[in-house]
């Protein structure tokens, strides 16, 4: 199924809700009292939730492998809702000691009594909270820092490493191979003509069986290097931090308003309004080796190639170029740098209504009167809740560079050596 972005979802929700009561408000005790009155309260609590989800990056796949973000922006609203326990409360004058018509009175209600106080608190906003993002940008940047201090890859840079030491023998060898054909070539410079044509074949044809297979190894390391170099392999680590600024207020010893009406009210329950505002960065650190771009340019040599340079008497400088920028290219991997991969920003703001479970109220009780009082409800909690997820463009931290460990140590290439063998091995 095809979406078109941003993606709307709404939930419409219904909260129903009910109690029974029954009371009685007097009469002349005890010959007689007045009937009982009795009834069902009814009703609901509404609310609608939502969800913007915007469009995923079409290559999320490749995103992904890279280690870079696909993260699509979202936006939502959300309602929650928890009752406390119980749902009873009753009073009744009718206890020892008591005379006189008052004993009449009692009432009794039981049902969802803690619930249908009022309705959800109004949505936080979407806004990240500065003090919140304050917090959560210092904890961020004090990880950063230490993980400029002490991480230096992982198993990929170490493997990478050995990479480059096995791209190293090879050359190597090869590099002794072309001295020693070059040494031959002059051997035979004084051959004219036809002659001189067919001991270069010779020297030609035995030379290839050694160092093609060379090539052939430096071609299968090259395409570990060039899924470096598009960016498929990398070490990373995981980066996060957060920040929240609390803020309670309350209301405490509100009286029953509007539960269970029609009954007398001799309990209360203390009402709080929490708003709790979180911001949290999370995301990836990157390290790759640098120099990835010159790797295809220096090693993409096919041995075909050298066989018109040789035949054509093309410079033999084509060889010194080419062993010198293996040389400076297999050095400057000694050297890695380490960003962001990504960076993502959540939003997290609440607004909470507390209710606490209800309590008698002594002071509230009729003068030198003192009914049976049950107060068997408990708390409840309504929250609204508001996110938001986005990607982080840019942050105000500065990419960082380390050596990788063990890279450099193979011993050089003697340029200078090879010059003098080919110039002096010219027809």
């Amino acid at each position: 199924m095809r979406y078109t972005y941003p993606r709307v979802v709404n939930s419409h929700q219904r909260v129903p809700y009910d109690w029974s009561y029954e009371y009685v408000n007097g009469g002349t005790f005890p010959s007689l009292c007045n009937s009982p009155i009795r009834g069902v309260t009814s009703g609901s609590i509404s609310y609608d939730d939502s969800v913007i989800l915007g469009k995923s990056p079409d290559n999320w796949r490749d995103l992904i492998a890279r280690g870079s973000s696909a993260t699509s922006a979202l936006s939502g609203l959300a309602h929650k809702r928890s009752r406390g326990g119980g749902g009873v409360y009753s009073y009744d004058f009718n206890v020892p000691g008591q005379t006189g018509a008052s004993k009449c009175v009692h009432g009794i209600a039981s049902g969802e009594l803690s619930f249908p106080n009022s309705g959800w608190p109004a949505s936080p906003g979407t806004f990240a909270d500065s003090t919140a993002d304050s917090l959560a940008r210092e904890k961020l940047l004090a990880k950063y820092l230490n993980a400029r201090k002490t991480w230096r890859g992982g198993n990929f840079l170490a493997e990478f490493a050995e990479t480059v030491h096995q791209l190293r023998h090879p050359i190597d060898s090869l590099f002794g191979s072309t001295l020693r054909f070059a040494q031959r070539v002059k051997g035979i410079r004084h051959l004219r003509g036809k002659h001189y044509a067919g001991a270069l074949g010779n020297l030609w044809i035995g030379w290839s069986f050694g160092w093609k297979p060379l090539f052939d190894d430096i071609r299968d390391a090259n395409q570990a290097i060039e899924r470096l170099a598009s960016g498929t392999g990398a070490d990373t680590i995981p980066i996060t931090a957060s920040g929240r600024a609390d803020n309670l207020t309350g209301t405490p010893t509100i009286g029953i308003q509007s539960s269970p009406n029609p009954l007398n009210s001799y309990c209360k329950y203390d009402r709080y309004n929490t708003s709790v505002k979180r911001v949290k960065y999370y995301g990836a650190l990157r390290a790759r080796p640098e120099s990835f771009a010159t790797v295809a340019d220096t090693f993409g040599l096919d041995p075909g190639d050298i066989i018109p340079a040789i035949w054509e008497a093309v410079p033999w400088s084509f060889f010194v170029d080419y062993f010198a920028n293996v040389q400076q290219v297999l050095d400057s991997y000694q050297y890695a740098s380490a960003d962001f991969a990504w960076l993502n920003r959540g939003i997290k703001n609440v607004a909470s209504q507390t209710t606490s479970g209800w309590y008698v109220d002594i002071l509230g009780l009729p003068p030198n009167q003192r009914p049976a009082v049950v107060a068997g409800v408990g708390g409840s909690e309504k929250t609204t809740v508001a996110v938001v997820r986005s990607q982080v463009g840019s942050f105000p931290m500065p990419p960082f560079r380390f050596k990788i460990p063990n890279v450099i140590g193979a011993k050089g290439l003697n340029i200078a050596g090879l010059t003098a063998q080919i110039a002096a091995s010219k027809p």
